[in-house]
């Protein structure tokens, strides 16, 4: 796993210790608020928890299939896991399990838990988990696993939830190519296009106002959640931030950084851009720096 700086330099690579996930794929990563300790799910459905210098403090026998997603509550005191096992659980940071937040009693072998996440209430009585299920839908439930609102619009399965910063807004990645938004009533605020594959992960800016999403189109999309026009338009309104990335980040070729210049430039940008992230050879998950 890498940590790296915005302009992409690399600033830690943290390996396995020996025996430890060495051949185990991770799916999920979490980082409690304060970044001291951070949880670690594979493809075995085990969670690792672990300090912020990388060494081992628990390793938990968490769920029965791989583990899909990670979310730390605002307080870092518990976190939340969702499975393909179909279920999401809530521990503490010491690797006890507090409560079953989702249960798959029937024991559906085609249910899945693919994302969750806190809102970011520092009251745990009003606190919101989202739960993504692969039946297009996303749960919303209280830290006791009560279910307030269920939010309907994928048209297929919803991969990743995120939280604005004020706990206003909610995002969504699925499957169908879209991000979507929404209030914590459950109403639809928005839907943005853009991506050709699955969108896979997505975070919110701190003052709420951007989204980036990743896709298996290889792509990192930027959205501004105000602007309701197409995307030319949106891409348009983005151009001055990606002006300046590109102008500034040492790794960018220097034949590359006058492409967004100019309005008539800007299809021949994102064409170089995203071949650019088709060296990448594939996002599970993308997030955006408190800064």
């Amino acid at each position: 796993m890498r940590i790296s700086r915005a302009d992409g330099n690399q600033i830690e690579l943290l390996k396995p210790h020996p025996g430890e996930l060495k051949q185990n794929q991770v799916l999920a990563v979490s980082f409690s608020p304060e970044s001291q300790i951070f949880v670690i799910g594979d493809i075995t459905g085990k969670i690792e928890i672990r300090k912020r210098d990388g060494s081992l403090q628990n390793t938990i026998e968490a769920h029965k299939l791989p583990v899909l997603g990670l979310s730390f509550s605002p307080d870092g005191k518990v976190f939340a896991s969702g499975s393909g096992d179909g279920t999401a659980k809530l521990w503490n940071i010491n690797g006890s399990l507090e409560r079953i937040l989702l249960d798959n009693d029937n024991n559906n072998s085609k249910l899945r838990v693919f994302g969750v996440a806190f809102s970011p209430d520092k009251d745990p009585d009003k606190q919101i988990i989202a739960v993504t299920i692969n039946n297009n839908k996303v749960k919303l439930l209280n830290r006791d696993g009560k279910q307030l609102k269920v939010l309907k619009g994928h048209k297929r399965l919803v991969r990743a939830v995120a939280f604005s910063r004020d706990g206003k807004l909610i995002a969504t990645a699925s499957d169908d190519q879209t991000v979507k938004l929404w209030d914590t009533n459950g109403k639809e605020r928005g839907t943005f296009y853009g991506h050709n594959d699955r969108v896979i992960g997505l975070a919110f800016s701190p003052d709420g106002n951007r989204i980036a999403s990743a896709s298996d189109d290889k792509t990192v999309l930027l959205w501004d959640v105000n602007i309701k026009q197409e995307l030319p338009e949106l891409r348009e309104y983005t151009c001055n931030w990606m002006q300046n990335y590109l102008k500034n980040n040492p790794n960018i070729d220097d034949s590359d950084r006058q492409l967004c210049n100019s309005q008539n430039k800007l299809k021949t940008y994102y064409r170089k851009f995203r071949q650019k992230f088709k060296e990448i050879h594939r996002q599970m998950d993308v997030g955006l720096s408190p800064e």
